[in-house]
This record gives structure tokens, sequence and C-alpha cells, in this order.
């Protein structure tokens, strides 16, 4: 049941919302948790190069641009970013350009034209099939050899989900594209098995929901995304009830962080690097 609340974050982001701001605000805060969840916006080796104007960076799926936008401003390393939407901000540093595609189509870029790849929050899009035939290689096919790629993924569930959400987990599956979320489980597997990359790195991070912690950084952060999954649900209201009353579903959110804090909820964020194989 716990897959509900990932799925919802993707279709946060894949549908069209009254409010484009919030959407937009949802994002930047998805952006924020995770950079002070690891203390950085990266973990591949790669700070010093990044201070050179010539190495190039590449943020796949980048939406508002506020993970390449940050880079670009720390560094002097010339930043490129795309999506399938176009959301990108109006003001931005010198060295960050666009662009607008879809990976499956192919990504408009020269063979080896990249020295370090960046990928986040993807998974939700693409089916097993999409990441093993397409998505993965076509990374590869733009990244330089020597060159980093770097996964960043939420699991596919919420551990320790409250039980009293299961209404509401009910309700939504009928609303929710499938995707490939529980690939997660065989992913470094996979990524060694294509015989691209070495010296593969799988870290990976506990995010509570809510504010049961004892670490003061994970109750800060815990809340913040308690309060973009309430607002997940909010957002899609109408569609729910469809499914449940109004009454019910007011109830349900209302219940959530109370919820999250007794059944001790939380959620589990990885993190892939690997160097790509010389010719």
């Amino acid at each position: 049941m716990g897959k509900i609340f990932s799925k919802l974050l993707f279709f946060q982001r894949q549908v069209p919302f009254p409010s484009s701001e919030s959407h937009i605000d949802s994002i930047q805060v998805c952006h924020d948790i995770c950079r002070e969840l690891w203390g950085q916006n990266f973990i591949a080796p790669i700070h010093d190069e990044l201070k050179k104007k010539d190495f190039k960076v590449l943020d796949v799926g980048c939406g508002t641009g506020s993970w390449v936008c940050e880079l670009a401003a720390d560094y002097q390393a010339s930043c490129h970013g795309i999506d399938i939407q176009s959301v990108f901000p109006t003001q931005k540093p010198r060295n960050v350009q666009f662009y607008t595609a879809n990976i499956l189509n192919g990504l408009p870029f020269d063979d080896n034209f990249f020295d370090y790849v960046h990928i986040r929050s993807l998974a939700m899009f693409f089916t097993k099939e999409d990441w093993e035939s397409k998505v993965v290689f076509e990374l590869f096919r733009v990244l330089k050899p020597n060159g980093y790629l770097e996964f960043v993924e939420c699991d596919s569930m919420i551990y320790n989900m409250p039980t009293s959400l299961n209404p509401l987990c009910k309700a939504g599956h009928p609303l929710l594209p499938p995707s490939s979320s529980s690939y997660l489980i065989r992913f470094e597997r996979f990524l060694h098995d294509t015989n691209k990359l070495e010296n593969i790195c799988h870290e990976q991070k506990q995010l509570i929901l809510g504010n049961w912690s004892n670490d003061p950084l994970q109750n800060k952060l815990g809340s913040l995304m308690s309060g973009i999954i309430c607002q997940c649900f909010r957002n899609h209201q109408d569609a729910f009830c469809s499914y449940i009353s109004k009454k019910d579903f007011a109830k349900l959110i209302e219940q959530l962080p109370i919820d999250y804090n007794l059944f001790k909820t939380y959620m589990v964020v990885h993190r892939f690097v690997g160097k790509k194989v010389a010719d």
C-alpha cells in the first residue's frame, strides 16, 4: 500500500494543477529536502572538475531547474538541464542552458558529450523495459568514457504506513499509472550487468515522515515531506472523492501527520553513482 505515495509524487509532477505556483513550490521543497538529507547536491567525486568551464554537466528530468541552477551558481562548469515539460526559470546563471525533449525519443546531444550526468526522481516515469532498453543506454551514450553517472530515487515503499490510510490507498490505485518503482530493488545489479559502469557506489538514507525522530534535522525534513504528501492528496481531492466521500477524505488527510508519528513512518532515498568504462 505504501506505493500510493510515491505514485502520487509522480502524479504531482505529471498533471497540471489549478495552482501552478503550488506545484512549483512543492518541487522546490523536494529539492531542498534531498539536498539537506545528504548534505550536498551530489556524491560523485567531481568537486575539482566542476571548477573547470569546459566540464559539461547534464541534469535529466531537471523540472524547474533547482538542482542544475544551484550547481551552476556554485561552480564554473557548463551546465545543461533537460525535461519533457518547459517549466524552466526565466532567471538563471549564465552557465546554464535548458532544453525540452523526451529521453525515450533520444537526447539531443552527441555521443560522449558530457563529463557528468545526473538524474533524479524519474523511476515513476518509465517501465522496467524503458529503463533497460532505452533510458540507461541513452545516458551511457551521451556520457564520456571515465565520466560519472548519478541516480537519485526514493524507494517505492513507505515503511510503517498507517493502517488508517488503507481506504485512501485503495481509492488511489485506479487513478495512478503503472511504473517501474519496484525496479530499484534490482537496479544496482542491472547497472553492474551492463558492463558499462565501474566503481558503482550505492548509498541510502532514511527520511522520516512527521517529527518522531530524535534528530532535529530529520524532524524538520520529515515535517516538510509530510506537508508535501498532504498537498499532493489535496491537489487531487476531486479524483479521490469519486471513490470516497469528501468528509472521509478530509478526516484522513487531517489524521496523516498524527499517524506518521504514531507508526514511525519513513521512506528510503537511494543514490547510485558509477564511472563509465573507458573504450
